[in-house]
C-alpha cells in the first residue's frame, strides 16, 4: 500500500512571495501529495507564476488580491490527470475528480462563508451528486464548528447554525466522517485563535471523508505551521500497492559540512589501514560501501536532530497558545511570537538550503521560467510512474504484478541480442563506413591509467548529475580527490590486469523517462535511461 498526504491550510494570503515560497518549500519538505490552501489572494494573473514556483500541477478558484481564493496543489510526483475539476467563480471552492491506486478520489477544498449561508454547501452538493467517484475526501476552512461543547472556548455559544445544519445532513447523506473528531473524541484541540481580547478558539478547519476510508487513515493531526492565524490540518492514509525505498543518493549539502568531511577523511583512512591486503578492486568497493554506511549515518543522525528541534519548537508554541488562550497577557504573546519566530527562522534555515541545493532562482511577475522551473518539470516527469498499462492484445491493466511483468518482458526481448548478427560482422561494417584509429593512437590508448588522466577528466566532469547505483555523485569524487584519486586508479589498473572491471562499477541502474505527448500507457513510450557509476 502507498500512503498519500493531505494537508489543509488557511493561509491567510500568499501574495507576498516571500512567505509563499516559504510555505511551498515547508509542503514540499513534508512531503504532503494533496495541498488544500484557502484564501489565498490569488487572481487569474497570479496563476501562471504561482504554479511554476510550486512546480506542480495546481488548480485554483481566484477571488481578489485582499479576500477569498481557494487551490489544490499537487506534488510534482504525483502524475494524475483529473477527469473532472470545477472551479468556482467566488473563489470559494474547489473540486477534483482524481484516480489514484485505481481509487476514484473526489477531493473537496472549501472556504466557508463568515455569514450563515447554506448556497455554498448546496452548490457543493449537487456536485457531488453529479459526479462518478468511489471515495470523498474535503478538506478546508469550514468557518463553522460541528459541535459548540468540543470545538469552541471562548466568544459566545453560537455558530452559522443553518450552515452547520446544511452540512450536517451532507455529512449523514452521504456517510462521510469527521476523522480527526472519530480519532481524538475527547481532545479540546483548536485551528484558529481570535487576536481580541478575550480569545475565542474555534477547530473550524477539518477534513471530512468517507467512513469506507476510515481504516486506511494511518495519521490526522492538527499543527502549527507560520504566516497565519489558522494551524494546518494533515491526513495520511493508505491506497495501492506498496512501493520501495528506491535507490540511495548522498546529499550534495554534506559537501559543505565541516564534521561531515572530517567523518568521511576518517572513514577512507580506516578502511585503507584495516584492508591494505586486499586486491585494489575490492579496497575500493569496500571504501565506496564504507563512505555509504558513515553518509547514511551522518544524515540520519542530522534528521534527527532538526526533527527534535521541530517537534520541540511546534510543542512550545503549542503550550504557549494554550496558555495565551487562558491569560493572553503581554508576558505569554511575547513568549509565543518569540517561539514563533524561531520556528519561522528554521523554516528560512531550511528554505535555503533547498535553493543551494536545487540552484534555484526564483521567478516573480514578468520573468520566463528559469532552470530551477524546467528541473521541476523533469523531476515530474522522471518520478511519474507506470500505474496503467495497455497490453499487446489491448487490454487495459492496473495490476501492479501485471505491469511488472510485462515491462520485464518487453525490455528483455527489446535487448536481446540479435543471434542473426555477429560481432565480427558487426566490426567489420565499422570499419568499412568509419573512420579508425591509427597503430599510434591505438597504441596510445592501452596500457595502464594514470592519476593525472583521471583527475583531468574529473575536474571536466560537470556536477548535479545522478549517480548510478552507489549513489556518489561527481561533486564527492571533487572534495575528497585527493584521498580517493589513487584508490580508484588502482582499482581500474588492477582491472585492465585481469581483463575485467568489478560488478558494481559495470552495474547501470537504469529508470524510464517519458517521451513526450505520447500515450504513456503504452511501453514502447517510455524511453530508458541507464545511470551509471561515477566512478566508471
Amino acid at each position: 500500500m502507498t500512503v498519500y498526504k493531505f494537508c489543509s491550510y488557511n493561509v491567510r494570503g500568499l501574495r507576498n512571495c516571500k512567505k509563499r515560497r516559504k510555505l511551498f518549500a515547508y509542503f514540499h519538505r513534508n512531503n504532503y501529495d494533496f495541498i488544500f490552501l484557502q484564501e489565498s489572494h490569488s487572481t487569474l494573473q497570479d496563476q501562471i507564476i504561482w504554479s511554476n514556483e510550486w512546480g506542480g500541477k495546481a488548480f485554483f478558484a481566484h477571488g481578489t488580491v485582499f479576500s477569498k481564493g481557494v487551490s489544490i496543489l499537487l506534488k510534482p510526483s504525483v502524475s494524475v490527470d483529473p477527469a473532472k475539476v470545477v472551479c468556482d467563480n467566488d473563489g470559494r471552492f474547489v473540486i477534483l475528480c482524481v484516480k489514484v491506486c485505481n481509487v476514484n478520489l473526489l477531493l473537496i477544498n472549501i472556504y466557508g462563508h463568515n455569514l450563515d449561508r447554506v448556497d455554498l454547501f448546496t452548490s457543493i452538493e449537487a456536485h457531488i451528486s453529479n459526479y462518478d467517484w468511489d471515495v470523498i475526501i474535503w478538506g478546508g476552512d469550514f468557518n463553522l464548528v460541528l459541535n459548540l461543547q468540543e470545538d469552541k472556548i471562548g466568544g459566545l455559544p453560537q455558530t452559522n447554525f443553518n450552515a452547520r445544519a446544511k452540512l450536517l445532513s451532507l455529512i449523514e447523506n452521504h456517510d462521510l466522517l469527521d476523522i480527526w473528531r472519530d480519532r481524538n473524541p475527547k481532545s479540546k484541540t483548536f485551528t484558529w485563535h481570535s487576536s481580541i481580547d478575550p480569545s475565542i478558539h474555534c477547530r473550524l478547519d477539518f477534513f471530512l471523508i468517507s467512513r469506507q476510508l476510515k481504516h486506511s487513515v494511518t495519521d490526522c493531526s492538527i499543527t502549527s505551521v507560520f504566516g497565519s492565524d489558522h494551524a494546518s490540518v494533515s491526513l495520511a492514509l493508505q491506497l495501492g500497492v506498496e512501493r520501495g525505498k528506491g535507490m540511495w543518493k548522498l546529499n550534495s549539502s554534506l559537501l559543505d559540512d565541516s564534521s561531515y568531511i572530517e567523518l568521511i577523511s576518517r572513514t577512507i583512512a580506516d578502511t585503507v589501514n584495516s584492508c591494505h591486503d586486499q586486491n585494489p578492486s575490492l579496497l575500493w568497493e569496500t571504501c565506496k560501501l564504507n563512505i555509504r554506511s558513515a553518509s547514511i549515518t551522518y544524515s540520519s543522525y542530522l534528521s534527527h536532530q532538526r526533527r527534535l528541534y521541530e517537534r520541540s519548537l511546534l510543542k512550545r508554541i503549542s503550550n504557549l497558545e494554550h496558555q495565551f488562550s487562558l491569560n493572553p497577557s503581554s508576558v505569554n504573546s511575547i513568549y509565543l511570537n518569540y517561539a514563533r519566530a524561531a520556528l519561522e527562522a528554521l523554516y528560512d534555515q531550511k528554505l535555503k538550503g533547498i535553493i543551494l541545493r536545487s540552484r534555484a532562482r526564483w521567478s516573480e511577475l514578468g520573468e520566463k521560467n528559469t532552470k530551477y522551473f524546467l528541473n521541476l518539470e523533469k523531476r515530474n516527469r522522471m518520478l511519474s510512474s507506470i500505474n496503467e498499462l495497455i497490453l499487446e492484445n489491448n487490454l487495459v491493466t492496473h495490476d501492479f504484478q501485471v505491469i511488472m511483468k510485462e515491462t520485464r518482458r518487453f525490455y528483455q526481448n527489446l535487448y536481446t541480442k540479435d543471434q542473426n548478427v555477429s560481432s565480427n560482422d558487426f566490426f567489420h561494417n565499422v570499419q568499412l563506413n568509419h573512420n579508425v584509429l591509427s597503430i599510434d593512437q591505438q597504441n596510445s590508448c592501452e596500457g595502464l591509467f594514470t592519476l593525472d588522466e583521471f583527475s583531468r577528466s574529473l575536474f571536466s566532469m560537470s556536477v548535479g548529475k545522478s549517480p548510478g547505483s552507489d549513489g556518489i555523485p561527481t561533486a564527492f569524487y571533487k572534495v575528497f580527490w585527493d584521498k580517493v584519486g589513487p584508490l580508484v586508479v588502482n582499482s581500474f589498473n588492477h582491472a585492465y590486469h585481469r581483463g575485467y572491471i568489478s560488478d558494481e562499477q559495470g552495474r547501470a541502474c537504469i529508470t524510464l523517462i517519458p517521451k513526450p505527448n505520447k500515450d504513456h500507457r503504452f511501453l514502447k513510450n517510455w524511453r530508458p535511461i541507464a545511470l551509471l557509476n561515477t566512478d566508471y
